[in-house]
């Protein structure tokens, strides 16, 4: 009796969920200002998982998905399906297991990249014409149109009457787009991208979950951040392996590379921040406006300054904050 009324229970909430994802699916579809809202969709399928199961929250993934698909667009609805269905019942797994919000983060930006990548192929297969081949046709198309667009701005500065200085400053800023530059950066756009999708679903699905009195691992301020043992196993490993495809003159190799690169600084930079705020915060005890104002006026300049600061901080631990930091006192 229980079971049945643990099951009728499941079914009641499912249901009024999976319309709720329908109605935000919809909202976002057809009124595109509102297409931030797509940040809520998770949450549902993970209240779901947390009340219940994943059985659970798979099934009005699902149910949502056939709704939206025959009111709006299979293909459309497939996609978005995958991509907060695997959000979702991510993060409903890790808030189960209690895991500390960095690791959270790290496999809602896993799932939120295989999303990504699933969106990519049924757009590139399934929505264009021709399949694959009519995809890079139109994506080719459009680098053309925007190439042709920065020339007119070029032509524009020119007839106005620049100096070669500015002139040299326009051209710079405008330099033409290529595939190899877009291949270059398909790997760290992808990366970043889900990184930063993980980030915002996270802290969005926590303001929702503590309004409704779910019990969630607290997250340590950004001063504290750190790369973790496992972090700097997983970056020297994808290193050598750039450095191999690179060495063995696979093509694959000097695009992979350049992504590489282009990953580790991002993640040493954002160690560095973190290090210069908790000196900022604890010794110079300035206020946060302040050390907001800090960080953005020299970021850009002093880029490099802050991947020195995050390499040393991996090694040596200045804060005390790693419990497995490589060099012990």
């Amino acid at each position: 009796m229980q079971n049945r009324q643990f099951e009728t229970k499941a079914t009641v909430e499912a249901g009024i969920l999976s319309a709720l994802i329908l109605i935000l699916m919809l909202t976002t579809a057809y009124i595109p200002f509102f297409s931030f809202l797509n940040i809520l969709l998770p949450v549902p399928i993970t209240i779901l998982y947390l009340r219940h199961n994943y059985k659970v929250g798979l099934g009005a993934v699902i149910v949502s998905g056939i709704l939206v698909a025959i009111f709006y667009d299979p293909i459309s609805s497939l996609g978005t399906s995958i991509s907060y269905g695997l959000t979702g019942i991510t993060l409903g797994y890790c808030i189960k297991r209690e895991f500390k919000a960095s690791k959270t983060v790290c496999f809602m930006a896993l799932a939120s990249g295989i999303g990504f990548i699933c969106n990519f192929l049924l757009i590139a297969f399934l929505a264009t014409p021709e399949g694959f081949t009519g995809f890079v046709k139109m994506f080719e198309k459009n680098i053309t149109m925007i190439n042709d667009a920065m020339s007119q701005m070029k032509e524009f500065y020119a007839s106005i009457g620049s100096t070669e200085s500015q002139k040299q400053a326009i051209n710079k800023m405008f330099q033409p787009i290529t595939m190899d530059m877009i291949k270059s950066l398909l790997l760290v756009s992808l990366a970043m991208g889900s990184f930063g999708s993980a980030v915002i679903n996270y802290f969005t699905a926590r303001v929702i979950l503590k309004k409704l009195r779910y019990n969630l691992v607290e997250v340590k301020p950004f001063s504290e951040l750190y790369i973790s043992e496992k972090v700097g196993f997983v970056i020297a490993v994808s290193a050598l392996i750039a450095m191999g495809l690179q060495s063995s003159k696979i093509a694959l190799g000097k695009y992979v590379i350049v992504s590489v690169i282009y990953i580790i600084n991002i993640v040493f930079v954002i160690e560095g921040l973190a290090v210069v705020t908790y000196y900022l915060k604890n010794k110079f005890r300035l206020a946060k406006g302040i050390i907001v104002m800090i960080i953005f006026f020299t970021i850009m300049q002093f880029q490099y300054f802050y991947i020195i600061i995050g390499v040393a901080d991996m090694i040596m631990d200045f804060r005390k904050v790693n419990p497995n930091r490589l060099l012990k006192k």
